[in-house]
């Protein structure tokens, strides 16, 4: 799920007003293709790839079942799912950072403040996952960077 944060929100809704004053139909359209994300990347513990729907696509990147025990809840919906927390979600993608070729190597739509991440959590997932020492030290370098520029998390 994607949080958007005020500003976003606000320029979403000045996108659809200007559009509006000539066709609200494509207005809500424009919206609607900006609100849904193109591609959805899930983490597996199956085999990793695409996967294409009407909705989206969907890049299934296969991590260890290992790491994939913590941070995550059951979906309240009639076929559950698994779903992770913002701190495991993070923790997946540093993890991924360090695999596939410098991907997610931006962020620029990471907005921790409000996502509910809790730090500490986030801490004690990485001390529990059973990461090798090469690739947590990466994933803890691209922490730092992240949490060097994001003034909330001071």
């Amino acid at each position: 799920m994607v949080i958007w944060s005020q500003p976003a929100s606000a320029d979403l809704r000045s996108i659809h007003d200007f559009i509006a004053r000539d066709s609200r139909f494509y207005a809500k359209k424009v919206v609607q293709d900006i609100r849904i994300p193109k591609t959805v990347q899930v983490a597996t513990s199956g085999r990793g790839r695409l996967l294409d729907s009407p909705v989206a696509r969907f890049e299934l990147f296969q991590i260890k079942p290992e790491l994939m025990r913590e941070g995550a809840h059951w979906s309240e919906s009639p076929l559950p799912y698994l779903v992770a927390g913002p701190e495991k979600a993070l923790v997946d993608t540093l993890y991924l950072s360090t695999r596939k070729n410098r991907r997610f190597a931006k962020l620029p739509e990471l907005d921790l403040a409000h996502s509910g991440f809790q730090q500490q959590k986030y801490r004690r997932l990485m001390q529990r996952l059973p990461i090798p020492t090469r690739v947590l030290s990466a994933m803890n370098s691209r922490w730092d960077s992240i949490s060097a520029s994001d003034t909330t998390l001071t």
